[in-house]
């Protein structure tokens, strides 16, 4: 074994969630700060330009279907809803999970930790059934001479599996072995973050208004003072106690000295605190309600920014999950003959009229390639009963699929 093997290994045999070692806490409380706070994933889900990017990329690939493709001897496709993946892949992972509910969660995983975590559960003849999503702080990564391995934490104590029980799904990282967390990566920024919105939370809860200082003509005893002082907090501190009239006495004067929120700097601080997030999980900073600079967004980028959210944001996570699964013999055993695909299409999507100009190219006797019936598919529509597609003199007669689920067999979509 390597001597990283060993050193976690010890680590992980010294060490438990309940009572914790100073590198598995570390793992859970995040690295320091300039400004000294510790930036967590659970705190960051706290500032709420994080939640809603987080939330909206992952709630969307959940709600994108998980296709199961066979690759034909022409190099086309179709889909493969026999194939004993689909069930697991496209229903429902796990007896607890459905596939939206699952796929969202590791998306969650990728985007705060950078890794997502998948034990394979199989069935008595060994295939893989089930994919349970494991929490990614409570995995370590290591490598030995047998290759990979996973040790993972629980309450329960440390377990050791190999890649035949875990998948593993990496986000961008530097050393091909896990991926890098963008919370982590971004804790400065984060942290600053939070100071900001610290700082606005607690002037609501504390400061006086009108803001500004106390004036006394004479020198006053520190007992004045401190029931003066007393006095204002009493009357003028706090939200509730906003726009209050102030009774001054003994010659007393009221200088103002503003508001900070009112600052032209503490507002755009926050919104840049906020662009710098959307750039951060690459998110169109109008989805997370950032003020763009004017005359920079205009109808035309509004329309865009569903596609740049596809081709930008989704599609880089949605390829590296499908090629992970892909990879895994575990899962598809005979090579790129099967493979997974989410379905984007509803993303794609665009205005009625547009759809119904490009039909029209498509279905267009002398330069189209569609047929009515496909675009009454593309539509959600079922077939026109009437409708004869050109050249065809008959209905094509119904042929078996040879390919069909069989658990006598050894092939693809059987049981191996």
């Amino acid at each position: 074994m390597s001597i990283l093997g060993r050193a976690l290994e010890n680590r992980a045999a010294t060490s438990g969630l309940a009572n914790p070692s100073p590198w598995l806490s570390e793992a859970l409380t995040g690295g320091s700060t300039y400004v000294g706070r510790s930036v967590t994933v659970e705190n960051s889900l706290g500032l709420v330009p994080v939640f809603s990017a987080v939330s909206l990329l992952a709630n969307t690939i959940g709600s994108l279907p998980l296709m199961v493709y066979r690759r034909g001897s022409n190099n086309d496709r179709e889909r493969a809803p026999d194939h004993r993946t689909w069930p697991m892949l496209h229903d429902q992972p796990n007896p607890d999970m459905a596939a939206d509910e699952v796929w969202s969660l590791v998306a969650t995983h990728l985007l705060l930790w950078g890794n997502a975590f998948l034990l394979k559960v199989r069935d008595r003849l060994d295939i893989v059934r089930e994919l349970w999503p494991i929490r990614p702080n409570r995995v370590l990564v290591g490598w030995d001479d047998r290759g990979r391995y996973f040790i993972v934490a629980s309450d329960k104590g440390i377990n050791k599996f190999r890649d035949v029980d875990i998948l593993h799904i990496r986000g961008l990282g530097t050393d091909g072995l896990v991926g890098l967390s963008p919370i982590q990566m971004a804790r400065q920024m984060l942290a600053g973050a939070m100071e900001v919105e610290e700082f606005a939370t607690r002037f609501w809860a504390n400061s006086a208004y009108p803001g500004g200082v106390l004036e006394h003509p004479n020198k006053i005893s520190d007992e004045a003072h401190k029931r003066l002082l007393s006095s204002w907090r009493q009357t003028h501190e706090g939200a509730k106690n906003a726009n209050r009239a102030a009774l001054l006495e003994e010659g007393m004067t009221w200088k103002s000295t503003g508001m900070p929120l009112g600052d032209a700097q503490f507002i755009e601080s926050r919104n840049f605190n906020t662009m710098q997030i959307a750039l951060l999980f690459r998110v169109p900073p109008g989805k997370l309600g950032a003020v763009m600079p004017k005359g920079s967004l205009t109808y035309t980028t509004t329309e865009l920014e569903g596609i740049d959210l596809l081709t930008y944001s989704l599609r880089h996570w949605l390829v590296r999950m499908e090629g992970s699964l892909k990879r895994d013999p575990s899962i598809f055993t005979q090579g790129n003959r099967f493979f997974p695909e989410f379905l984007v299409d509803a993303l794609m999507r665009s205005s009625t009229k547009e759809r119904y100009d490009a039909y029209a190219v498509a279905l267009s006797p002398q330069t189209g390639w569609m047929n009515r019936d496909e675009v009454r598919s593309l539509e959600g529509l079922k077939p026109d009963p009437d409708y004869v597609a050109p050249g065809a003199t008959a209905d094509p007669a119904s042929t078996e699929d040879d390919d069909k689920t069989d658990p006598n067999n050894n092939s693809e979509e059987g049981t191996s």
